[in-house]
């Protein structure tokens, strides 16, 4: 399903299709990728759950999260922002626990005590972002397609993909996983480029 759709005839009379779709199966970007540490829920209704006795055992450069709910849910560091809500969120809702990079990334940075957790907490902050997007399912893939124009009997352009579908294409690229809308129209003008010879 396109989000978002820009259309564009070239001079050499090429059409080009560039679209935002919902990405329907991303995968967890924790899971997924290196440098991102882990969230753990205290919500045991969560697939991510962890009791919190079990955390007190956890190295010392985890960071505690709260958590809000009401029709979509937000992960955020604890105390990072003031919470309104208290019918809607948990003041310390899970943990977020970072991986063998970023404490590698720590440790080669030289980061003691205040900075270690400044840096720690920044991470964490990064990590409930992408995360809670994942969670939201606001997660896009790019797609730019390319043809040669067709024009119907009077004259107007054919300006939807759909009208292409038997039509032999001249570009394709697609990239999936941009978390959030914003990271995908970034992507979308800046990074695909469409050279067709």
């Amino acid at each position: 399903m396109s989000v978002e759709k820009h259309v564009e005839v070239t001079e050499n009379g090429i059409i080009v299709f560039r679209l935002i779709e919902l990405d329907d199966s991303p995968t967890n970007p924790l899971e997924d990728s290196d440098a991102m540490g882990t969230i753990y829920s205290f919500c045991n209704k969560h697939r991510n759950f962890i009791d919190p006795e079990e955390v007190k055992q956890m190295e010392e450069d985890k960071i505690y999260l709260s958590y809000h709910e009401h029709g979509l849910c937000r992960w955020f560091v604890r105390g990072s922002e003031r919470i309104t809500d208290t019918w809607d969120t948990v003041d310390t809702g899970g943990v977020w626990v970072p991986d063998k990079y970023l404490l590698d990334d720590a440790d080669s940075m030289g980061l003691k005590q205040l900075d270690r957790q400044n840096k720690m907490s920044e991470w964490a902050n990064q990590a409930c972002d992408v995360y809670t997007k994942w969670c939201n399912g606001d997660v896009y893939g790019v797609v730019i397609k390319a043809y040669k124009a067709k024009y119907g009997d009077d004259n107007k352009l054919y300006d939807n993909i759909e009208d292409y579908r038997h039509d032999v294409e001249l570009y394709d690229n697609s990239c999936w996983g941009y978390y959030g809308i914003d990271e995908a129209y970034d992507a979308m003008k800046h990074d695909f480029h469409v050279s067709i010879e």
